[in-house]
């Protein structure tokens, strides 16, 4: 039983990534590849979705895995300037400029690691 709990509180640390970028479709992929570039630049750790699941099935695949932080890129994003941020812990999702994506993701992090 312990060996249970002990993996489950693993699960719930998330040794494994800080971000999961997910581009809604095929013509996403090189914007999306290109803002985890710059986050993983910044020492953030991004797994980017390369199989394009769809954000329902990476949202799952974020819970699951403990992943915080869900960004999702799309055509809409791109034209607006801006990418949607899904905090997985506050089951909350904003719109954040572009230009700070980066500042935006560090916030939660630093917030979840004081908590």
């Amino acid at each position: 039983m312990a060996a249970v709990e002990r993996a489950g509180a693993l699960h719930q640390q998330n040794v494994g990534m800080d971000v999961l970028l997910v581009p809604i479709g095929p013509d996403d992929y090189a914007d999306a590849a290109a803002l985890a570039s710059k986050l993983r630049g910044q020492g953030i750790r991004v797994e980017l979705d390369v199989r394009l699941r769809g954000p329902k099935a990476d949202l799952r695949h974020a819970d699951r895995e403990g992943v915080p932080i869900v960004l999702i890129v799309g055509e809409r994003e791109r034209d607006e300037g801006v990418v949607n941020l899904r905090d997985m812990a506050a089951r909350d999702e904003v719109r954040v400029p572009r230009l700070e994506v980066i500042e935006a993701v560090r916030v939660r992090l630093d917030a979840r690691s004081m908590a």
